[in-house]
């Protein structure tokens, strides 16, 4: 899908199946097709009109608290982990010729007590 960030992807390669991303659904369940793959069955979130397709393979890019995991498996729930990520940007235009040498082509890791960086 063409976008802001990337204006010309490049299309489909041989061989590849078709895919349909959508986009203002909620998914309400999953049901397993006795043939194999899923049947998702959805809701528009602006008019609440209920619908379903089925599928091979659903990639459920749902955030950190994802209805697909939870329909998937129940059992898991989410829990506290103990930190909190803070995550920011800015322009390169705003930090140094040696700070943006220092941080190209690398990760940084910085354990502190009770916290960590990451950048």
């Amino acid at each position: 899908m063409s976008s802001e960030a990337c204006p010309k992807p490049p299309g489909p390669a041989a061989g590849d199946g078709k895919v349909r991303y959508l986009a203002g659904q909620r998914v309400t369940a999953l049901e397993n097709r006795p043939a194999g793959g899923l049947t998702v069955h959805y809701e528009d979130v602006n008019t609440q009109t209920q619908r379903s397709i089925d599928a091979d393979l659903v990639i459920g890019a749902d955030g950190v608290h994802s209805t697909v995991r939870q329909l998937v498996n129940a059992s898991v729930k989410q829990s506290y982990t103990g930190y909190v990520a803070w995550r920011g940007t800015l322009p390169a235009k705003s930090v140094s010729p040696e700070t943006l040498k220092h941080f190209s082509n690398s990760q940084v890791f910085n354990l502190a007590r009770g916290t960590y960086l990451v950048w």
